[in-house]
């Protein structure tokens, strides 16, 4: 498991995110703990890409943008 709330720019009393994969594949999930919705971006740096396995392009160097309801989690699989 990699925590990935350290090199997000969002609000990390109300959001947390991870990804966890057995390098095939890897799940990038974020939760929203908030009683409103919100608007992410995750930002997966170099470092989790390797240590997940993660292919080179598979992943925007921007991040992995989600839309999260309130009190709700949303998860994204890259890989296979």
């Amino acid at each position: 498991m990699y925590d990935l709330c350290y090199c997000s720019d969002f609000d990390r009393d109300r959001i947390f995110a991870f990804a966890r994969g057995d390098g095939r594949r890897t799940c990038i999930v974020a939760a929203n703990f908030s009683d409103s919705p919100a608007e992410i971006v995750v930002t997966v740096p170099e470092e989790a890409r390797s240590y997940l396995g993660i292919r080179s392009g598979a992943i925007r160097d921007s991040g992995v943008r989600m839309m999260l309801p309130s009190f709700d989690m949303q998860a994204v699989f890259v890989g296979e």
